[in-house]
């Protein structure tokens, strides 16, 4: 930035584990700069170190003012006891996939605190992705908030119209 005006590169928002992009989507449609969205369905694995590296230079060199992270929680939500005694190895696979993926979005977070920037990091209330050691060391850094809410108060409803309370905490 020169003189705090943005550089040409700068991006308003940006996606890791996106999923369908509906963040990027919704800033376009309020004509934010929208960057891109790091998931697997957009051809980036976030295990892969190679990909790991993609993105870290992208942050680097675009410095989003928002980085909206959804790191999968397949292996820390409640459901996860389940997979754990049903089917423990596939378990494991997501366990070391997702703790790899949340250590980057910890890292990422941590980026955008030191540049002055932004980030927002979502999962299911209760999901043990906040007990891993980066996210506890990221949120006793005094510098993240976090609010949980159940999404139908944002109107999230079954294929049938049926409320769903789905409770979901942001930092």
């Amino acid at each position: 930035a020169v003189d705090g005006l943005p550089t040409a590169d700068a991006q308003d928002v940006m996606e890791i584990c996106g999923g369908e992009s509906g963040v990027s989507t919704l800033s376009l449609r309020r004509k934010l700069r929208v960057g891109q969205n790091f998931d697997l369905r957009c051809g980036f694995n976030l295990t892969n170190p190679h990909h790991q590296q993609l993105l870290l230079q992208y942050v680097s060199k675009h410095k989003p003012l928002f980085v909206v992270m959804g790191p999968p929680c397949t292996a820390f939500s409640s459901w996860s006891h389940y997979n754990r005694v049903q089917h423990e190895r596939a378990w494991l696979q997501a366990l070391a996939d997702g703790t790899t993926i949340a250590n980057l979005c910890a890292h990422i977070a941590q980026l955008q605190i030191k540049n002055g920037c932004h980030f927002i990091l979502e999962n299911p209330r209760g999901s043990e992705l906040f007990n891993l050691p980066q996210m506890v060391t990221l949120f006793s850094s005094g510098q993240v908030l976090t609010i949980s809410f159940p999404q139908c108060a944002l109107g999230l409803i079954s294929p049938e119209g049926d409320a769903i309370l789905k409770w979901t905490t942001l930092w």
